[in-house]
């Protein structure tokens, strides 16, 4: 609490009149300074209207300027306007000199369009008496208050040409961006932050930065911000999300890190899945996994269940893989990434009826070419090869450009026997894809296999290895091709190739098995994997 001074009580001792008349009642002013205790303890317990009330017996013995701010923020928290602008007046009126009441005052007349001119003069006057710069700035508030962005801007000049300070560019930056003034606005900023790392000015720049797509200035002044102001989240965030864009995922992840204790359960399930998307990208699937899981303990999302299946698949673990697969099924039947996949995985496990069966579940807008994919290997897998083919051949007509179709449809033909029909829908897929390896190596090896039209066999499935020279698949095509026409020496370093290239492959055994015979040569085939 403040007591009023000594030495103006030791004056009021020798004053002549010993009693202030108030309100018809005398007052000893010795006892002025009690009644300044006593207002303070009533502000103290919150009783302000006693407050207001002693503060006012006061002023009527003696004008002291505090008293007088004192007692007009008491009328502030009244809400009593009016009193706090008389008491501030009165003020005045006794001690004009006073900056801090002219400023105050100021302030109370800055809002009113009808007393604003006077809160610039009254600014004006206290900022001329102090030299504050409080009281300059405070006329640049009023000035932009009126929408006088420009000399809002002029008040800033004069005080940035006595003291370059962080903050008066930061404001003269802000009515900069009022004005529309970018390039201004941005200098001042960068300004601000050059003299003090101004923390809000950071925040624009950064702000400004992320907007147009500049992440190299961006991560700057998002990097300031945080020096500044370590526990602020969202710059870390921020950060986090700039640095995960171009590709810098270890620092990503700290700061992902760093933020996630502190995030809502919302903000926590987003930060997880980019935590889970960086670790899966850095191919550290156990990580991932793990922060999926914790996604998932936090909501049962359809879409961390799916990529929890997907690492579940990438790790071997087949039967976890089609479990999580069922659970998004279970939530999303519509789904139709999530049945495909189960689909494949009972392939798989030879479970054909059952991948049928999920399948059948894919409503017809989401049956895409995959979907008759995996479905026709289905069919296939169950020796329903009419079925397979009357199922692909109308999505081969419809898909033209699809050349995986080609393929699938081409083999279900060759195992039904249809080998002219499998020739016919390569020649037609050749046509639209001249160059495609996969489509010449066919024909030339259907072909070969029927030991007709071996020359033009050669040319294909040469101009074949010529994209691929060392395809195991092709290299054999062309071996058999030499076998058809009675070249077997020809054909045996190009069936070694093949044979070292798949070892497992049984067609490719047996033609090396064939070729030997005819060569004479008795030997294994672990021996003619194991020749150099």
């Amino acid at each position: 609490m403040r007591l009023i001074p000594a030495i103006f009580l030791v004056t009021l001792a020798f004053a002549n009149v010993s009693c202030a008349k108030v309100a018809d009642v005398f007052i000893d002013k010795s006892k002025v300074d009690n009644w300044y205790v006593k207002a303070s303890l009533y502000q103290q317990d919150g009783n302000l209207e006693e407050a207001s009330k002693m503060l006012e017996v006061v002023l009527e013995a003696v004008s002291d300027e505090y008293i007088y701010f004192k007692l007009a923020n008491i009328y502030r928290k009244l809400l009593d306007k009016e009193m706090t602008i008389f008491t501030l007046q009165r003020g005045i009126k006794e001690l004009p000199e006073s900056y801090k009441l002219l400023g105050s005052l100021a302030v109370e007349y800055r809002d009113n369009i009808e007393t604003v001119e006077e809160a610039l003069e009254l600014y004006q006057r206290a900022y001329e008496l102090s030299g504050d710069p409080k009281y300059a700035e405070g006329k640049a508030i009023t000035y932009a208050a009126m929408r006088d962005f420009n000399n809002a801007i002029k008040v800033f000049d004069m005080l940035i040409e006595k003291e370059e300070k962080g903050d008066y560019y930061l404001n003269r930056g802000r009515y900069y961006d009022k004005l529309g003034l970018e390039q201004e606005s941005i200098a001042d900023y960068s300004k601000a932050v050059e003299i003090d790392d101004n923390f809000m000015a950071a925040a624009r720049l950064a702000d400004y930065y992320v907007e147009k797509g500049k992440n190299k200035q961006a991560i700057k002044y998002l990097k300031i911000i945080i020096r500044e102001s370590p526990s602020l989240t969202i710059a870390k965030f921020r950060l986090a999300e700039i640095l995960l864009k171009i590709g810098k995922t270890d620092e990503a992840e700290d700061y992902f890190s760093e933020i996630l204790d502190v995030l809502n359960e919302s903000e926590k399930l987003y930060v997880l899945k980019q935590l889970a998307s960086i670790a899966f990208t850095d191919k550290k699937y156990e990580k991932a996994e793990e922060y999926f899981e914790k996604a998932y303990e936090i909501s049962e999302d359809i879409k961390v269940a799916y990529s929890l299946a997907l690492l579940a698949e990438r790790s071997d673990n087949f039967e976890l893989a089609k479990d999580w697969y069922r659970r998004v099924l279970e939530k999303r039947p519509d789904f139709a990434e999530a049945s495909k996949r189960l689909a494949i995985l009972e392939l798989r496990d030879k479970n054909y009826d059952e991948a049928l069966n999920v399948l059948a579940g894919v409503e017809e807008l989401s049956q895409d070419i995959d979907f008759f994919r995996i479905k026709s290997q289905a069919y296939v897998s169950k020796d329903m090869l009419s079925e397979a083919a009357e199922l692909l051949a109308p999505v081969v007509k419809d898909n033209p450009n699809e050349q995986r179709l080609y393929l699938d449809l081409a083999l279900i033909y060759d195992k039904l026997k249809q080998k002219d029909n499998a020739i016919e829908l390569i020649k037609k897929a050749l046509e639209l894809f001249p160059d495609e390896p996969s489509f010449q190596n066919f024909l030339g090896y259907m072909y070969a296999e029927q030991g007709i039209k071996l020359e033009e066999a050669e040319k294909l499935i040469s101009a074949a290895l010529e994209k691929k020279p060392n395809e195991p698949a092709y290299l054999d095509s062309l071996a058999w091709v030499y076998y058809q026409k009675g070249l077997y020496e020809k054909a045996l370093p190009l069936q070694t190739k093949a044979l070292k290239g798949a070892p497992e492959e049984q067609e490719i055994i047996d033609h090396m098995k064939a070729i030997l015979e005819k060569l004479g040569i008795k030997k294994s085939i672990d021996e003619i994997l194991q020749d150099k």
